[in-house]
């Protein structure tokens, strides 16, 4: 079982994808892989990321920053999430990635760069500056997960005349199909929750740098999803992060609170006591997920059947919802209210 590497992209996915459990939470923040934990309560977790899987990610990362970016460009244009004259593409990717940087070092080098260019930028040159910008790596404060670099998918650039600062936009790309109002609501708000962890620590490393007077890290943002049954890119524009932004410094509040622990055994350990909480989302990214859905079905927590039947239940158990349902007379008004919206 190791220790985090320098990429803290993954502890910041694991922890986005169910910020709620308090387990997948101290898991994450100490770098732990839950399938550490699966093996050490005797499971035998079978999935990881499907190679299938990360290579279509790659593919429609790699299409959509094709000459110059142009197909993400106009998705964005489309969205007014760019304006009509963008221009300028910097491509900070790693070579694993598609771009030409040897490593994350060397895109994080290339970052700090631009961001002190664009700080410094006047009159026509700041009007200028490149617009997107992709495989951003940051160097995280030393605060934030113990220092560490996180490549960010895209960023927006939209310059603006001095005295006013130079406005940065945090996208995200996901791979799934944008499906309008039908997209997986799970899927959404794990990348939701992904793109306001980049906003927090993008504001935090630009502070590091002596850079927030030139430069703004904006509450909203966007996702690039893939259009349904293609390839192309659809872009969901105006995606308030502030909340999701808040909700990380108190993610990372939490890691400074964390009690060091005296081996990689003793931190499993404290994931495993730790209390948890089972959604729908967990199935995709959880090698407990099905020892936690077992948990919470014993238990008669809704969720345990899905997170729809969860809010309709709302703090009704199963056994409960059951009892009335066969005939028992409701005990309080959100008794009654079950009964009426279940008849």
């Amino acid at each position: 079982m190791g220790r985090p590497s320098g990429d803290v992209r993954r502890r910041l996915e694991q922890y986005a994808a169910n910020p709620q459990c308090e387990a997948n939470v101290g898991a994450a923040l100490r770098g732990l892989a839950m399938r550490d934990v699966a093996k050490k309560l005797g499971l035998e977790p079978e999935f990881g990321q499907s190679p299938f899987a990360l290579q279509r990610g790659q593919s429609f990362e790699r299409t959509l920053f094709e000459e110059d970016a142009l197909p993400l460009r106009r998705a964005l244009i489309e969205r007014k999430a760019l304006p009509a004259n963008a221009s300028g593409f910097v491509d900070l990717r790693i070579r694993q990635g598609g771009g030409v940087m040897r490593s994350l070092d060397e895109a994080a080098d290339g970052f700090e760069r631009f961001l002190r260019e664009a700080a410094k930028a006047t009159g026509d040159a700041r009007m200028q500056l490149p617009t997107i910008v992709a495989g951003a790596a940051v160097r995280c404060p030393p605060e934030v997960l113990g220092g560490g670099l996180l490549a960010i998918d895209v960023l927006t650039v939209h310059p603006q005349p001095r005295p006013a600062p130079v406005a940065l936009r945090v996208g995200e790309v996901k791979v799934y199909p944008d499906r309008g109002g039908f997209t997986d609501p799970a899927q959404l708000a794990s990348a939701r929750a992904q793109a306001g962890l980049y906003v927090y620590v993008l504001r935090r490393s630009i502070e590091a740098l002596g850079l927030a007077r030139d430069l703004l890290v904006a509450d909203d943002g966007f996702l690039v999803l893939t259009r349904a049954a293609s390839n192309q890119p659809s872009v969901r524009a105006g995606e308030d992060r502030a909340f999701q932004a808040a909700r990380a410094r108190e993610m990372f509040a939490k890691l400074g609170a964390l009690p060091a622990a005296q081996s990689v055994e003793a931190d499993v350990d404290a994931v495993i006591a730790a209390p948890k909480r089972y959604g729908d989302g967990c199935l995709s990214f959880c090698e407990l997920a099905d020892h936690c859905r077992a948990e919470a079905l014993a238990q008669g927590l809704p969720a345990a059947l899905g997170d729809d039947l969860a809010r309709f239940l709302g703090a009704l158990s199963l056994h409960r919802a059951l009892e009335l349902l066969r005939g028992e007379a409701p005990c309080n008004d959100a008794e009654s209210d079950f009964v009426r919206r279940a008849r």
